[in-house]
């Protein structure tokens, strides 16, 4: 029965960074959120995820099929006013004012 507390605790200790952002991404509501929990995130963007709110430099990610946006302590000022309701947004809302330079590829053009 330890064990599972001990991987229950693991599967989120990626959010434990002390900053702005770690707290932001602790006390979002993801259970309302396409994300879903973080213990139920793939380990590869938990890493991202973890990296990302333990460096200096700024950093975010866009995730999954409507690229998620995340980022860091150091990305809050890149951000400006649109921080910190980016926090979970699209990335494509987020940065709408310059998207049509920022989309991806359609995968047949890649």
């Amino acid at each position: 029965m330890q064990g599972r507390d001990v991987a229950a605790s693991s599967a989120t200790d990626f959010l434990s960074h002390s900053g702005e952002m770690g707290a932001r991404m602790r006390a979002f509501d993801w259970s309302a959120h396409s994300m879903g929990p973080p213990s139920g995130w793939p380990q590869s963007l938990r890493t991202v995820v973890g990296l990302m709110l333990n460096s200096r430099f700024p950093m975010f990610a866009a995730w999954g099929d409507e690229l998620s946006f995340f980022y860091n302590d150091a990305y809050v000022e890149i951000l400006g006013d649109k921080h910190p309701a980016a926090l979970g947004g699209q990335f494509s809302n987020v940065w709408a004012d310059a998207w049509s330079e920022l989309e991806p590829l359609p995968a047949g053009r890649r």
